[in-house]
């Protein structure tokens, strides 16, 4: 389970990243780039924000579900021998 906490925590903050580090650079093509570096198309830009946000929520349901499926702990009073 914490695996998969840390795995979504990661891909959050890169989807926040990579959010944030959007910059506008050209008006006729649109084209947007990542901190000043690569340009990219609007679609390719959106894709990769939509992968990482995708990635992130997966990460979290995978952390949901492990932590419903864990066998309840039993307690002292239901044990069976004494």
């Amino acid at each position: 389970m914490t695996r998969y906490f840390v795995a979504a925590n990661f891909w959050l903050a890169t989807t926040l990243l990579v959010l944030l580090g959007q910059r506008f650079e050209r008006s006729s093509p649109t084209y947007y780039s990542f901190f000043g570096q690569a340009w990219m198309t609007p679609t390719t830009y959106n894709v990769v924000l939509l992968l990482c946000g995708t990635v992130s929520v997966v990460f979290f349901g995978m952390t949901w579900t492990t932590r419903s499926n864990r066998a309840p702990s039993r307690k002292p009073d239901d044990d069976p021998g004494v």
